[in-house]
């Protein structure tokens, strides 16, 4: 838990100098299926720096996990709302500066 709060002060304070093997540990945590409350917590992370950092989020792969996050059935055990999920994903898609991203 020490881990989301410090990358989360870390996003807060200058999300585009986030290192990109943080970016790769959070896409590891959205993955683990075994460990719900850390899946949750990384999927609520990843959707701001999603926002705030899209090309390291592209780079990492976090648009991925986070598309594959809404086929996942076992979300609804741990009460994700993926509509913010889906509403995160299409203002990215909507922004010409931020769609180049989903290319990659």
């Amino acid at each position: 838990m020490q881990c989301f709060k410090f990358l989360k002060a870390w996003v807060d304070k200058d999300p585009l100098s986030l290192p990109f093997i943080s970016g790769q540990t959070l896409v590891a945590l959205m993955r683990n299926s075994e460990e719900q409350h850390l899946r949750k917590k990384a999927i609520e992370l990843a959707l701001k720096i999603s926002t705030l950092n899209p090309k390291l989020a592209s780079n990492v792969g976090i648009l991925k996990a986070l598309i594959d996050c809404l086929l996942d059935p076992n979300l609804k055990n741990i009460q994700v709302r993926q509509d913010f999920i889906i509403v995160t994903l299409l203002i990215l898609i909507s922004d010409p500066k931020t769609r180049v991203y989903f290319r990659s």
